[in-house]
């Protein structure tokens, strides 16, 4: 396989090999785009030993999921330090006809412990959204100081 304009979206497990007379054989390509633009690539396949040569026109469009929060955010207002603190849901829904599985940032989670435990706990961290289903996302907030607190996920 070679030729063409490489494409980063484009993916081969398998570049080069030997097929054997009489056997069938799989080439698998991974389509992993970061944009939602019309990804195109040519390749091409040869076979030197016999001057076979064939070109392929790889053709790839994803667009955005239809999985949306409830509300774009929350605001707990005055809670007591020291309390039991103040719980809040936020519904995760997913209007598309297959699973949607999520998982919250780990490295934006840390930001979220204080000295006495997590000042935001949420629950669960991550799951699956079944098609056209929706699930409950928990947030809790147990303040650890008398000061704003204001948390990008």
């Amino acid at each position: 396989w070679g030729g063409g304009e490489p494409w980063a979206y484009w993916r081969g497990l398998q570049w080069s090999g030997m097929l054997c007379g009489g056997k069938r054989v799989e080439v698998v390509f991974g389509y992993l785009p970061e944009e939602t633009n019309t990804a195109e690539s040519f390749f091409k396949f040869r076979l030197p030993k016999v001057g076979i040569e064939q070109m392929f026109l790889f053709s790839g469009h994803v667009t955005e999921p239809r999985v949306f929060f409830s509300t774009s955010r929350l605001d707990f207002h005055s809670v007591m330090l020291r309390g039991e603190g103040m719980n809040e849901t936020v519904w995760l829904e997913n209007r598309e006809h297959l699973p949607f599985n999520f998982q919250f940032d780990k490295l934006s989670l840390l930001q979220l412990d204080g000295s006495q435990g997590p000042i935001l706990d949420i629950s669960p961290k991550s799951g699956t959204v079944g098609p056209h289903g929706k699930t409950p996302i928990s947030f809790h907030f147990r303040p650890q100081e008398e000061v704003t607190y204001n948390y990008n996920i």
